[in-house]
């Protein structure tokens, strides 16, 4: 698209090439996933719809999450009703919100899912939920911290490490435990400190009214990349749980129309 074209080379992510991906949606589209739970944040809209319908359609059981349970709930009719066939799995949706950037809401989520799954265990933790833009006087989260930071990174951190148990428990089955985490060659573009290490440095920018949000959001997605690598590095291979980060690239999203409308 003629008007997203000054976006090339403005990061890695950014590039042109002829080159066709290794794979489709059709060429993993015989893949079963039946007998396998998975729980995709986000799941309402954009990628995270995207990612439920496919592991819905091939069998897997989908938790939905969301921060607005009423849309969660009529994301989950509208899957069943586009993609739903004898084969697919079932669609489940958090009977309440689950805003990322509350702390306490993503424990209240976690230990609903310990009680619910902790028999049969977790196969899939797709890590997507998101905000890419920041208003000018943005409010601090509830507990505290930069509010795109703790949405971006800190709940999804603490959303981990709580289902972690279950996570344990999924891979020891033959399906073995998958972490995703939906990142950004947007890390590329951060704070000169790189990710913030105090308050000071985390909320200052906030605090003074004289942030980029394109720096806020560089900086999630930076922890976010970090964080997986240590992540990936304290899991014994005999775990059999595997993580990973990804950049989606540009996608014709809601997020996305919000963002080039801020790039613009």
């Amino acid at each position: 698209d003629p008007q997203y074209q000054r976006l090339v080379d403005l990061t890695p992510g950014f590039q042109c090439s002829e080159d066709p991906w290794p794979f489709s949606s059709e060429a993993v589209g015989g893949l079963t996933l039946h007998g396998q739970t998975a729980i995709v944040t986000g799941g309402n809209s954009g990628i995270g719809y995207r990612i439920s319908a496919h592991l819905y359609q091939q069998g897997a059981d989908v938790y939905m999450v969301c921060r607005c349970a009423h849309r969660c709930r009529r994301a989950r009719w509208q899957l069943q009703s586009d993609f739903g066939h004898p084969e697919a799995g079932q669609i489940f949706t958090y009977t309440e919100s689950m805003d990322l950037s509350k702390l306490n809401e993503v424990r209240r989520f976690a230990f609903k899912m310990l009680l619910e799954l902790g028999k049969d265990g977790l196969n899939m933790l797709f890590l997507n939920a998101g905000d890419p833009y920041a208003p000018l006087g943005q409010p601090l989260s509830e507990e505290g911290y930069e509010m795109m930071f703790a949405t971006n990174y800190l709940g999804h951190h603490l959303l981990y490490r709580l289902l972690l148990p279950l996570l344990r428990i999924g891979g020891q089955t033959a399906a073995g435990a998958r972490v995703v985490q939906t990142s950004s060659s947007a890390h590329w573009t951060t704070f000169r400190w790189g990710v913030a290490t105090s308050l000071e440095e985390l909320n200052g920018p906030t605090a003074n009214f004289r942030y980029n949000s394109g720096l806020l959001y560089g900086q999630s997605k930076l922890a976010q990349v970090l964080w997986v690598q240590e992540a990936a590095s304290q899991l014994d291979p005999a775990e059999r749980i595997y993580i990973n980060a990804g950049d989606p690239g540009v996608c014709d999203t809601e997020h996305w129309a919000k963002t080039a409308e801020w790039i613009a």
